[in-house]
Order: C-alpha cells, then structure tokens, then sequence
C-alpha cells in the first residue's frame, strides 16, 4: 500500500527486546516521534469519524431489528393467554408444595441452608402462580388433571369402603371360627368324659366277670339274701341289726333304679356276655360297691364302721326311699368355727331338690360358722348358692379331676436306683407342721391340727432322709381320699411321687377303702403320672366348696 499524504508513518518492526527499532514510530535519531502537519490531522480525524458512523448505523439497524422481533411475537400471542383458575392454582401449589417437601426429606434433612433456599423458592413459586397465565389450549389439560385427581380420590374411597366391608367380614369369620372352636373343646371335654366312664365301666367289668370256656359268666349260684362282695361283706356284717339291712336290701333290689340297671344287664344277656342268673346278678352290682357320684360318701361310711375315728354321722332325707344323703361331724364333737378343714360334709344325691330342702335345715348343716362341702355333682354349687344368699354366707368353688386306681395290686413294685434306698415309713403326728408349710391350702394353725389328726386316724406313706425327716409323702383324709402327695424340691426327679402314689394305694387297698384322689386338669406332671399308673379319670369332677358366713370373711385363712 502506497502512503497517503499527511499520514502517520508506519512504525519500525520491533527489535529483538520488543522495543521499537531506529526506525520507529517515534523515528528520528534521537527516537522521538516527528511532528505531524495539520493537514495529516485532519485526515485522521476524517476517517475515525467515518468509522464511529458505520458502527452507529450498524448498531441501530441490528436494534431496530431485534425489536421488531419481539414486537412481533407479542402481538402474535398476547390475545391467546389469559389467567389460571383458583382451582388450578391450588392443585399446582400442591404439587410443587409436595414436590419441594419430597425434595427436603430426601435430601435436604440435615441441610439447613440449602432447607433455607427451598422454602424461599417455595414461596416465590407460589407469588408466582398467582399471576401466571397459560395458553388457552393448555387450560383443558390442567382440567383434566383437576379431573383425574377427583377420580383418584374417588376411587381412594371405594377402596377404603371396600376395606371395611372386608374387615367386618374377617371379623365375623373371626367370632364365627372361636364360637366353633369353643363347641370342638366342649365336644372333646364330653368325649374325654365318656371315654374314662367306658374305661370305668370296663375295668369293672374285667374285675367282676370271670369267664369259662363257653364266654358265659362263672358265678356261684348264691342264695338271694347272701352278700358276695368281698369290701362290703365284712363292714356290713359288723352292723347288729343284720336282718334289718337286709330288709333294707331287698327294698333297694326292688327299686325302680335297680330295676333299670337289671335291664340294661339283660340285654347283655341277650348277646351273651351275662348268665341269666337274677340273684347272681343282684350280687355283683352290690360287688361294684357304689356309684362313682358316691364315692365320698362312701369313704366316710367306711371311716364310720371303722371305730368312726373322725367323729362323723350320716344324715339322710327319707328312709328306705332316700334321695339326698349328707355326712357331717356329731354335734357333740368338739370343733373350731373356723376349721372348714374339719367342718367338712361329703354330700350324694339323687333329686337336687330333695338335697337343697336338706342343706336349708339348720338342723342338718351349721351355717354359723366357716364349712366345706365335698361331692362329685354338677348341681352342688348351684344349690349352695340358692341357700347361702339367704342366710348371708359367701360360696367359693374349686373343682378337681377325680381320679380313682381301680386295682391296686396289679401295679407293679417301684424300685428306684438308689444309693442307700429309700427308707419308707408312715408320717408322725411331729411332721405335722413340715406339710402344713408345704401344702397349697395349709399355713395355718387350724390346718396344723386338722393334718395332725388325720396322720393319728389314717393311712399314710413317706420317705425318710438319713436324719429321719420326711422327704417325700401321702396322706388320706377323712373321706378316704388320698391327699397332699409331695416331695420336697431338693429331691425331686427321683421317682418318689411314683412310690409314694404306688405303695399308699396298695395301702389302702388291702385295708378295704378305695384308692381315690382328685388332681387340677393343668397340673401336668401329677396327670402325666397317674396316667403312667393306668388311672382312671372319671367323668364326674371332684368339688369342694368353702362357705364362709359374712363376719367371718376377714378372720378366716381359706
């Protein structure tokens, strides 16, 4: 390019330093730039402001054009938008209200800044939605949104509805299921009953009937007045008025109860298990003693014919034709208003009513002090409490399973391995005060003495210790039953209640009474054992009943 007149020389190329050459833009020797001539000035300023004018134009159509832009955009759509609903507006802040909530919990717990700048964007969201327009066509989208959520909460509902029409019918299924259930245990509890009376019913049947080579019953033929039965003979032969008893016998033969149990016995007959020999008959239903529903009355009269040492008597509503029968203490025995343990009635009846008609004679039972009554009767509790309303005596019921050892002696003997063996022995009256510490319903000095006295009058068993202690024991009370069977914790697991229960039972079998007791249904270990030793469990249950008049009810230890 060739140089204009009254233009700035071009400068020098710079030397190796950077630094202008000697022939710079500041020329000359001296390096000074040269003076410029005022027609190089002006040019100069010609030009610049040339350039400064093409900028400017360039830069105001590039505006001009941007304008127009947005103007026209503006003008295109400003008709076409128009403001949210308050509905809508709603349901969008709880959206992003539920979106920003999500967000903190997710990420922003233990974040208080970044917490912080949320709910302020919450916030300017929320301002933000108040004037926020949308075009027309989106307005029916967010519509249906509104639309789809009422359906969701409709359906919400439904659900729920649905919900609780399927609880109510679990909990009927429910109630339906334990009603069965409670009928199942009732049914199993009358199986469990009629299974132990048909064990009853056939053990006796073992015990009385001998049978030839033909299967007929080998009974002696036996004169009509003659008693066979080998427990019952010898008490009933030590009664002075014999022929007086056997007055009474017969009339019992010819009761309408008898007669029903000879002909359940004739249709035995009739399959030929039975001879047909009446007497022979009538003699083995005395054999079989008594009905189990008895059996406490019955010990008591067999404790009665034995030098009655326990000062009882029997009291009955009628005779011959009797239906309810009450053993009780004389009268003139000396007793403790307190003692239930020895004001203790054994009870039997045939009529209820006949029996509650007895229980309200004050005559009969001493309702002015602390008593128990025994028996194996449903009704018991139920006539009691009709009594004791009256006569302002509170009724406290226990019941037991009754337990009974059919035949003794074909139990087998109990050897235990031990080193020395056990040392057996009846208990004294001195261990009186060691099982009354130990029995469930001892501790107090009214069961002190009453243990005493049944140690003095009747058959019991223990094991000894090398000190002469007792360590394991059995006793029998004055109903003939077998009672308090223990051993002492430290000597536990060594067989001891087996002994104890086997040896008592020969006992008392030898001597003539029944091997009877009574056991609670939960009382694992003792079932177990009496299972073990092939009792019978009948199904008639053992109740005691402790009535204790109202002025005595914070005095007595029951």
């Amino acid at each position: 390019m060739k140089r204009r007149p009254g233009k700035r020389a071009a400068r020098a190329a710079p030397g190796p330093s950077g630094r202008p050459g000697p022939s710079g833009a500041r020329g000359g020797a001296g390096g000074r730039r040269p003076k410029r001539t005022p027609e190089g000035k002006q040019g100069v300023q010609a030009v610049q402001k040339k350039q400064r004018q093409q900028r400017a134009q360039s830069s105001e159509a590039e505006t001009t054009s941007l304008s127009s832009k947005v103007v026209k955009v503006t003008a295109g759509q400003r008709a076409k938008w128009q403001p949210l609903s308050k509905n809508t507006r709603e349901q969008l802040e709880s959206m992003m209200h539920w979106l920003i909530t999500s967000l903190q919990y997710e990420t922003t717990q233990n974040n208080n800044e970044a917490e912080k700048h949320l709910n302020c964007l919450r916030k300017r969201l929320v301002k933000h939605f108040e004037t926020l327009k949308v075009p027309v066509e989106k307005v029916s989208s967010l519509k249906n949104v509104h639309k789809m959520l009422a359906e969701e909460k409709e359906k919400s509902v439904s659900l729920e509805e649905g919900l609780a029409k399927l609880q109510e019918e679990i909990n009927k299924v429910s109630s339906t299921a334990d009603l069965h259930e409670g009928n199942i245990q009732h049914l199993q509890n009358k199986i469990h009953k009629l299974k132990c009376q048909l064990a009853t019913e056939k053990a006796t049947a073992n015990e009385l009937i001998q049978t030839n080579g033909s299967g007929d019953l080998g009974l002696p033929d036996v004169a009509q007045y003659r008693l066979t039965a080998p427990i019952l003979q010898d008490e009933l032969l030590k009664v002075r008025n014999q022929e007086g008893l056997l007055n009474d016998i017969n009339t019992i033969q010819e009761s309408e109860e008898m007669k029903t149990l000879f002909a359940f016995l004739e249709q035995y007959v009739e399959m030929g298990y039975l001879t047909r020999n009446r007497a022979a008959i009538s003699n083995v239903l005395w054999a079989m003693r008594i009905v189990p529903d008895s059996f406490q009355v019955y010990g008591a009269v067999l404790n009665i014919n034995r030098g009655n040492p326990f000062r009882k008597e029997v009291v009955v509503d009628s005779w011959p034709e009797f239906k309810a029968v009450i053993t009780r203490r004389q009268r003139t025995a000396e007793s403790d208003d307190l003692d239930h343990f020895t004001n203790a009635y054994a009870v039997f009846y045939k009529d209820q009513q006949a029996y509650q008609a007895l229980l309200e004679n004050p005559e009969t039972v001493n309702w002015e002090q602390v008593f128990q009554i025994q028996g194996l009767q449903d009704g018991l509790y139920d006539a009691s409490q009709a009594v004791a309303s009256s006569k302002l005596v509170d009724v406290k019921q226990s019941c037991f399973q009754m337990v009974i050892h059919p035949d003794p002696d074909t139990l087998p003997e109990v050897k235990l391995p031990l080193v020395p063996p056990p040392k057996l022995a009846s208990l004294d009256v001195s261990h009186a005060s060691l099982l009354n510490s130990t029995w469930s319903r001892g501790g107090s000095e009214q069961c002190r003495k009453y243990l005493a006295n049944l140690i003095s009058c009747f058959p019991s068993t223990c094991v000894l210790d090398e000190g002469g202690c007792p360590i394991a024991w059995g006793l029998t009370d004055q109903f003939a039953t077998m009672i308090h069977g223990y051993t002492l914790p430290e000597h536990r697991r060594k067989g001891y209640n087996r002994l104890i229960a086997t040896v008592l039972a020969k006992k008392l079998h030898s001597q003539g009474f029944p091997a009877q007791g009574n056991v609670l249904e939960d009382n694992v270990p003792s079932v177990t054992l009496l299972k073990s030793m092939n009792a019978q469990f009948l199904p008639c249950q053992f109740v005691r009943l402790i009535h204790t008049p109202f002025g005595f009810v914070n005095t007595s230890r029951l």
